[in-house]
C-alpha cells in the first residue's frame, strides 16, 4: 500500500511538473517571469524513482521485486535521464522548448503505465 501511495504522489508531482513546464512554454509568461523550475521537486522525483527500484528506508520504500515493474521503471528512468537536463538547462530556444515538449508526454505516459502496474499488483 505504501508503494501505491508513493506512486500516487509521484503521479501528482508529474502533473505539477507538467503545469510548471506548460507555464515555462508559454512565451508570454516566459517573458514576464523567467525562473528555473525548482530543484527540490526534481530531486524528490529522482530519489522516489530510485527508492521504488531499489528501496529507500528514509522514504519508507521497500523496492520492487516484480521484474515487469522494474523494467517499466527502467524505461521511466531512461526518459527521466533525458528530460532532467533539459529542465535544468532552462533552454528557452525553440530547439530547447521543442525537446522538452517531446520528452514530457512520453515520460508521463510511461510513468502512468508503471502506476497501473503497481495498482494491478496491489489487488
Amino acid at each position: 500500500m505504501r508503494v501505491y501511495r508513493w506512486q500516487t504522489e509521484k503521479r501528482c508531482f508529474r502533473l505539477r511538473q507538467n503545469e510548471q513546464t506548460s507555464a515555462f512554454f508559454d512565451r508570454k509568461r516566459l517573458q514576464l517571469t523567467t525562473r528555473p523550475i525548482s530543484a527540490r521537486p526534481l530531486a524528490l522525483f529522482q530519489s522516489t524513482l530510485n527508492g521504488l527500484l531499489d528501496g529507500d528506508e528514509g522514504l519508507g520504500l521497500p523496492g520492487t521485486r516484480d521484474q515487469a515493474i522494474r523494467d517499466q521503471l527502467s524505461i521511466v528512468q531512461g526518459l527521466w535521464e533525458q528530460y532532467k537536463p533539459v529542465l535544468d538547462a532552462i533552454d528557452t530556444s525553440d530547439a530547447g522548448l521543442t525537446k522538452a515538449a517531446e520528452l514530457n508526454l512520453p515520460l508521463l505516459k510511461e510513468m502512468n503505465k508503471a502506476v497501473k502496474m503497481y495498482e494491478k499488483a496491489a489487488k
